[in-house]
C-alpha cells in the first residue's frame, strides 16, 4: 500500500513539473492588419521570449524579439504588420514562441491564425511640391494611399499649432486605392494670401494618424526654367555636399510621353544616323553643348544601357525640378539601393536590377538620373505579382520583388536573386529588413514623393562583358 501511494505522489509531482515547464501561445482566429489584436504567451520559466511570424509568403518581422520575461502570462499587442509597417497579406499564418530560459534550455510552441483584410487607414500622404504659386497652372496636389474605404480630409492652417483653420478639402474613397487631393488656393473667403501654412491629412475618425507638413504659398507664377549645361549627372563619391548637389539639380528631359522613345542623332539633323533612344518626362540628359536648333546631350540609351552622345531638337527639351527631400542611389555594381534625406543616409536595401538576355538587351537597367512619377498598388507579370511599384523610366519601375500564391512558394523563387542582376529592366526591392539593410519596398512606396531624384550608378565593365557574351 505504501509503495502504491508513493508511486501516485511521484506521478503527481512529475505531472505538475511538466505542466509548469510547458510554454504555450494563443492568438485570435483572425488578425486584421492596422487593427489591434492581442497574443498571449504562457511562460513557465524566466528567460527571453521571441515570437516569430511566418505565412505562406515567407518569414515576417517578429512580434517581439528577446523580450525579458518572468513566469506568468505575457500579453502582446499585435497589429498584423511586418517590416517597415507593411501589412501582411490575407491567408494563413503561424506564430511560434521561443523561450530561451536562464538555465540554458529552449522551449517552443506554435499557434495558427488567419490574416484578414486590412483595416482602413491612410497609409501615406505626400505633397507633390512644397510650394504653391498663386498664378501657377493647375492645382497643388497631395498623393494619398488608403487600405480601405475612407473619407480623407486635407486641412490647411495658418499656424504650426494648427489652431487657425483656413480651409478643408475632403475626398471619399470606396475601396483600397491611390489618389490625389487637389487644391487651387481657394478658401471660403476667396484666394489664400501668400505665406507659410501647415497641412494635416487624415482619415476621418483617425486624426491621431495625421500626416503633417508645411506648404509655402508664394505670389506670381513658378520661375521659368532654362536649359543649361548640366555637367555629369552622377556623383563620383558619397560626399554629402556632392550628393546634395546631384540630388537637387534640375533635370533636362524630353517633353514627350513617359513611355515614348526619342531618337538621339549622331549629327544635328533628324536625317542623321540614330545612335539610340531615351524615354520622356523622367529620364535626365547630360547637356554638353547648346546650338540654335539642336543640343548635344549624353545619356544611357534604351536599347542596351550603353552611354551615347548625340543631338536632340531644342524644341523637345524641358527642365523639371526634383522634390528636395529624399534622394535615391541605385548602385548597380553593389546591387544595392540607398536612400538619403537632405544628403544624410537614411538606410539601404538589397535589390536586383535588369539582366540582359539574348535578343532582349533592353533589359539592362539604364544608368543616369531619373525622377519618380506615377505609382500603382500592384501588377502581375509572368506568373508573379509585384507590389508597391513607382515609375522612374518609361516602362521601368522600382517595386517589391515578385511573389506567387502562398501555395506556390510566395517570395521564395526571387529571394535568391537579390544582390544579382535578374529582372527584365525594373528594380526589384526586398520585402524584408535586417540590421544592415533597414529599408524595404513598402517604406519606399510610402515615403518617396513624386519627383524624387533617383541616380542609377553604371557598371560599364560588367555591362559590356555581358553584352559581349550575348552577341559574340
Amino acid at each position: 500500500m505504501r509503495k502504491r501511494v508513493a508511486l501516485l505522489v511521484m506521478a503527481l509531482m512529475l505531472s505538475s513539473c511538466a505542466a509548469a515547464e510547458s510554454l504555450s501561445i494563443h492568438a485570435p482566429d483572425t488578425v486584421h492588419p492596422f487593427g489591434t489584436a492581442q497574443i498571449t504567451v504562457e511562460v513557465p520559466l524566466p528567460g527571453t521570449l521571441t515570437v516569430r511570424v511566418a505565412d505562406g509568403y515567407g518569414e515576417q518581422q517578429p512580434v517581439v524579439r528577446q523580450l525579458a520575461v518572468t513566469p506568468g502570462t505575457v500579453t502582446l499587442d499585435y497589429d498584423g504588420l511586418s517590416y517597415c509597417g507593411m501589412p501582411l497579406m490575407s491567408g494563413s499564418a503561424t506564430l511560434t514562441a521561443q523561450l530561451q530560459t536562464v538555465e540554458g534550455s529552449c522551449l517552443e510552441s506554435s499557434s495558427s491564425m488567419r490574416i484578414g483584410d486590412a483595416e482602413p487607414v491612410l497609409e501615406y500622404a505626400l505633397p507633390r511640391s512644397e510650394t504653391y504659386y498663386l498664378e501657377q497652372h493647375g492645382s497643388w496636389m497631395v498623393d494619398c494611399g488608403v487600405s480601405g474605404k475612407s473619407e480623407i480630409c486635407l486641412s490647411i492652417y495658418a499656424d504650426a499649432e494648427r489652431t487657425e483653420h483656413v480651409v478643408s478639402v475632403r475626398k471619399t474613397i470606396a475601396n483600397q486605392g491611390i489618389f490625389s487631393i487637389p487644391w487651387k488656393g481657394e478658401t471660403g473667403d476667396g484666394r489664400v494670401a501668400a505665406g507659410i501654412y501647415w497641412c494635416s491629412v487624415y482619415r476621418k475618425g483617425q486624426e491621431e494618424r495625421a500626416f503633417v507638413f508645411p506648404l509655402y504659398v508664394e505670389e506670381g507664377a513658378p520661375p521659368e526654367e532654362n536649359i543649361y549645361l548640366t555637367g555629369s549627372l552622377l556623383p563620383q563619391s558619397d560626399d554629402p555636399d556632392e550628393l546634395l548637389e546631384k540630388f537637387y539639380a534640375p533635370l533636362v528631359v524630353i517633353d514627350i510621353e513617359a513611355t515614348d522613345h526619342q531618337e538621339i542623332y549622331k549629327e544635328p539633323s533628324t536625317k542623321s544616323e540614330v545612335l539610340g533612344t531615351v524615354h520622356g518626362q523622367s529620364q535626365g540628359l547630360e547637356v554638353l553643348e547648346q546650338g540654335k536648333q539642336f543640343t548635344l546631350v549624353g545619356a544611357w540609351r534604351h536599347e542596351d544601357g550603353a552611354y551615347i552622345q548625340g543631338y536632340v531638337p531644342n524644341s523637345l527639351l524641358m527642365v523639371v525640378r526634383p522634390f528636395e527631400h529624399y534622394g535615391v542611389i541605385i548602385d548597380k555594381p553593389r546591387q544595392e539601393l540607398r536612400v538619403y534625406e537632405y544628403g544624410t543616409l537614411v538606410g539601404k536595401m538589397r535589390v536586383s536590377t535588369g539582366l540582359m538576355a539574348e535578343d532582349k538587351l533592353f533589359r539592362e537597367t539604364r544608368a543616369g538620373a531619373f525622377i519618380t512619377t506615377d505609382r500603382m498598388i500592384a501588377f502581375d507579370s509572368n506568373g508573379f505579382t509585384y507590389r508597391y511599384p513607382i515609375r522612374i523610366d518609361g516602362g521601368n519601375l522600382i517595386h517589391q520583388m515578385g511573389y506567387k500564391p502562398a501555395a506556390k512558394g510566395g517570395f521564395a523563387q526571387q529571394l535568391g536573386d537579390l544582390g544579382w542582376k535578374a529582372s527584365e529592366g525594373c528594380v526589384r526591392m526586398d520585402y524584408r529588413t535586417d540590421e544592415e539593410y533597414t529599408l524595404n519596398a513598402y517604406w519606399i512606396w510610402t515615403h518617396l514623393e513624386r519627383g524624387t531624384k533617383v541616380l542609377v550608378l553604371d557598371d560599364p565593365d560588367a555591362r559590356e562583358a555581358r553584352l559581349e557574351a550575348l552577341t559574340r
